[in-house]
């Protein structure tokens, strides 16, 4: 039974891949395509990613950013103290790196300069990365915190071509999907 969920997950994530291939080419832009991996913490959102990236790498040139590269410093983490939940939801990245640098460049009007992480929380590091142009046919996949105070900021659907949810890791869903298609879906209903 066990192999069997695993094969039906691996063609879902290769169906993902191709839709988000084919949605890139029919969309013709000028930016990469933006797709947001949404759930809960320890959901094995990076995982997903991870497998998608794999079956898209050959078609597309692929961006890898997790929202692990964006924490504040220690000192901001835990300004309220060393384990207050509060601390934890409203203190933990900085939102504005992840706009600044991936984001806002890799969106449309953006330059397509971009910074795939900042800051190391491992090493206590701010990382000094060199900025990166990314060719316009790339696809981003970035996995985000899955608490909500962090999707009021970086709203997915505020800037994300594809929205994938993964609160249930068995089966990674996307939530919504770009309306460029002319099928006349609002984009947030995927294709079947």
């Amino acid at each position: 039974m066990r192999q069997a969920a695993g094969a039906d997950r691996g063609r879902l994530v290769a169906s993902l891949g191709r839709l988000m291939v084919a949605t890139a080419r029919a969309a013709r832009s000028t930016h990469p395509l933006r797709v947001a991996i949404d759930g809960s913490d320890a959901a094995g959102k990076t995982t997903p990613a991870e497998e998608i990236a794999a079956s898209i790498g050959s078609e597309r040139p692929v961006i890898r950013a997790s929202i692990d590269g964006f924490h504040h410093p220690a000192d901001v983490r835990r300004r309220r103290g060393p384990m207050p939940a509060e601390g934890y939801y409203r203190d933990s990245f900085d939102i504005d790196a992840v706009v600044r640098s991936l984001l806002d460049p890799l969106g449309p009007g953006g330059d397509r300069r971009y910074r795939a992480a900042t800051f190391d929380y491992r090493t206590e590091a701010p990382l000094d990365l060199p900025w990166r142009i990314a060719p316009d046919d790339a696809v981003l996949l970035f996995d985000l915190p899955g608490q909500e105070i962090y999707r009021a900021q970086v709203h997915p659907y505020a800037w994300a071509d594809v929205v994938v949810d993964n609160e249930d890791v068995s089966r990674p869903y996307p939530l919504k999907w770009p309306t460029s298609r002319g099928d006349g879906r609002d984009g947030r209903e995927p294709p079947h």
